[in-house]
């Protein structure tokens, strides 16, 4: 069915440090995030979580957890790009996979 894809590669880890040297700031927090994958949930049967690292563990959505997929750390570049390229809706900030959904 259709999904949405939510990257969160820029964004803020969950003991408050960034995975990333030189992009503080630039991704939303983690209560942002939070809600990006909720709103995402609310509008989508199924929302496929990408990152470069495996960050986020998801218990904070609750009864959501069937509705997410876990993709972080876990697409090859071929992969990730079919990913992005098949998804009805894509969230995240300046990125290669949000160029791909651009085009």
């Amino acid at each position: 069915g259709e999904y949405c894809v939510v990257h969160v590669e820029f964004n803020q880890v969950a003991n408050g440090e960034f995975n990333r040297a030189g992009h503080d700031g630039r991704g939303p927090s983690l209560p942002t995030v939070q809600h990006m994958i909720r709103a995402a949930c609310s509008q989508f049967e199924r929302v496929v979580i990408l990152g470069i690292r495996k960050q986020y563990t998801f218990e904070f959505l609750g009864g959501l957890q069937s509705r997410v997929i876990d993709l972080q750390a876990a697409l090859d570049l071929p992969g990730l790009i079919a990913t992005v390229l098949s998804a009805k809706a894509f969230v995240g900030i300046d990125s290669f996979p949000a160029h791909v959904a651009q085009a």
